[in-house]
């Protein structure tokens, strides 16, 4: 099997595109009522944040799946308990959005 690489223009783009499209599913900021905008402003920075932390990982370690540069960086013990709360975010996460999804379609 090929393994898929993506660029990380392609990884930034992603991440916004995916911030931006929640807001429009998601009642994420229904607390914040007409300042709504200044917490979905918010996310996207802490977002472009997390995309350079992920991007300056990946410069270094960009040969191995993040799961496993957790368990270099932090040890087996503990690299191993954060790949499995990452993996299971993720999976948690696609569930949440298949679920909103679908009950957006339905009504």
């Amino acid at each position: 099997m090929e393994k898929a690489k993506i660029s990380a223009s392609q990884l930034f783009i992603l991440m916004v595109l995916f911030e931006l499209g929640t807001t429009l599913l998601l009642p994420i900021a229904m607390d914040a009522k007409q300042d709504s905008w200044l917490a979905i402003l918010l996310g996207t920075v802490f977002s472009f944040v997390l995309f350079l932390i992920y991007h300056k990982l990946y410069s270094y370690y960009p040969d191995i799946l993040p799961t496993e540069y957790m368990q270099k960086i932090l040890g087996k013990a503990v690299g191993s308990v954060l790949a499995f709360l990452y993996i299971f975010y993720f999976i948690y996460n696609v569930a949440r959005v298949l679920r909103d999804i679908g009950e957006m379609l339905l009504t």
